[in-house]
């Protein structure tokens, strides 16, 4: 999945939410393939915090694990001005919910790193094409990819 500028979309299914938390993991996988468990960087930190809120949500909000069934088990909050935050899942259910994020997180590490294994050597082609050229538009990025695929 490629996120592109212009392509907003208000409603997200299951398979587009699991593809984005895929892409989030890309940077710590990434890390973890090319240096080892000892070569991963705090520079995923940001990226893993916002695709665990993603599969919190998909988890205890949305209803699209298996586990609570179409439930809604994440109560929304408000701050004093109205504005929306995290809210907090409902009593004696936050451990339940807890495995279960940190299964689907795991799972599509997983995946993740599988993608990734398969394509690394067309990664790492496009990832000197970078380096030796410094910036690349759009259309040169997909022309490169497009010769790298087909040589796979």
């Amino acid at each position: 999945m490629i996120n592109l500028p212009g392509e907003d979309k208000h409603l997200r299914t299951k398979d587009d939410l699991l593809a984005e938390v895929r892409c989030l993991l890309g940077g710590r996988a990434a890390e973890e393939l090319t240096g080892g468990e000892g070569g991963v960087t705090q520079g995923a930190g940001d990226d893993l915090a916002k695709a665990t809120g993603i599969v919190k949500r998909m988890v205890a909000q949305y209803g699209m694990c298996g586990l609570f069934g179409p439930a809604a088990i994440l109560t929304e909050a408000a701050d004093y001005l109205g504005n929306a935050n995290a809210g907090s899942v409902l009593p004696g259910m936050e451990q339940e919910v807890s495995r279960e994020v940190i299964r689907v997180l795991k799972e599509q590490y997983e995946q993740t790193l599988q993608i990734l294994t398969r394509w690394q050597g067309a990664l790492e082609t496009l990832a000197g094409e970078l380096i030796r050229r410094e910036t690349l538009s759009g259309e040169e990025f997909m022309e490169i990819w497009t010769r790298v695929i087909n040589m796979v």
